[in-house]
């Protein structure tokens, strides 16, 4: 949640700032949203356009028009920048909180005078454009729950049209450890969980033996349905369920992502490395440090594996403690 409780309590103002690129029907939407989220957590501001003359792709000017004016606004206003900042931007959506104002941007550089200008209280960064302003008034149970029933009846492979549930993951939401597993197999199609056959059990342990519940970490998997007599996922498969963990692990954010298995691991590293060479080590996707470790249906077949997974799970424990 991305400063909900802090906006609603405003009641005040939301100041758009748009440019010509974006035309008045997506104004019209922007309102929309923000009407939608007000209604919601019963805060009703006044919405109104501070700017309507910034080129699009001009962060510059998007920026000055912004500073000119903003200090003539009432403390708590929100500031919703609604310009595109074109290709070559970072295209980082940043939602900060100073000790006056809230200002939503779709890219940092919008906010260059007034980051040199205020006192900043917070900043939030958001990777997913397509959420924009979704995310400053949803917490992440809703988004996931959203996210949820947005992809749940999901057919865009053969996969969907033999699964018996759609798995989509399980935990806390605000988890600061996520494990990410390769694919359901029959237990979790038939129960819609992640990790809950004998492998499961055995994960459920490994947690446990490092203080952690399984309600205190989110699990999920790089496909959301079983393989036939699970098999690893295909190429196909892959590309088409894989955006909807990154989509989670987006709004998760989580501190440490625990990759279970080589198919995972290769899929989310972008990797076509060992075991061996994977772990061991931290890796890095986005703002989350990465462990690689064995998958607890390894273990059951090789008893041997237990103890490197065991190093792996304490080195994933001592980031999570830091």
């Amino acid at each position: 949640m991305v400063f909900k409780q802090q906006i609603c309590s405003n009641k005040g103002l939301i100041a758009l700032l748009t440019d010509f690129g974006e035309g008045d029907w997506y104004i019209a939407a922007m309102k929309g949203v923000i009407r939608q989220y007000s209604k919601k957590y019963r805060f009703y501001p006044e919405i109104i356009d501070i700017a309507h003359n910034i080129p699009s792709f001009n962060i510059q000017k998007a920026a000055f028009s912004l500073f000119a004016c903003y200090r003539f606004f009432p403390k708590g206003t929100v500031f919703c920048i609604v310009v595109d900042p074109g290709v070559g931007s970072n295209r980082k959506i940043v939602a900060v909180q100073t000790e006056n104002f809230f200002f939503i941007a779709p890219d940092n550089g919008v906010l260059t005078y007034i980051l040199n200008s205020e006192k900043v209280k917070k900043a939030v960064f958001v990777d997913n454009k397509k959420y924009f302003l979704k995310e400053v008034f949803l917490s992440k149970s809703e988004l996931l729950h959203n996210f949820y029933n947005e992809i749940k009846d999901c057919t865009k492979c053969s996969l969907g049209l033999t699964r018996t549930n759609f798995v989509f993951g399980t935990g806390s939401p605000e988890a600061k450890m996520m494990l990410i597993g390769e694919a359901p197999g029959r237990e979790e199609d038939l129960q819609g969980e992640p990790f809950v056959g004998r492998a499961g059990q055995l994960l459920n342990r490994i947690l446990k033996a490092i203080n952690l519940e399984r309600e205190e970490v989110y699990i999920a998997n790089i496909l959301k349905c079983r393989p036939p007599y699970n098999r690893d996922p295909d190429k196909k498969e892959i590309e088409m369920c894989f955006p909807y963990l990154l989509r989670q692990i987006d709004i998760i954010n989580p501190k440490i992502i625990l990759i279970l298995g080589r198919v995972a691991a290769h899929v989310l590293l972008d990797s076509s490395d060992s075991m061996a060479l994977l772990r061991g080590k931290i890796h890095y996707y986005k703002n989350s440090k990465v462990i690689v470790t064995y998958h607890p249906a390894a273990l059951l077949r090789n008893p041997n594996l237990k103890r490197p997974t065991w190093e792996d799970v304490q080195l994933a424990r001592k980031i999570y403690d830091e």
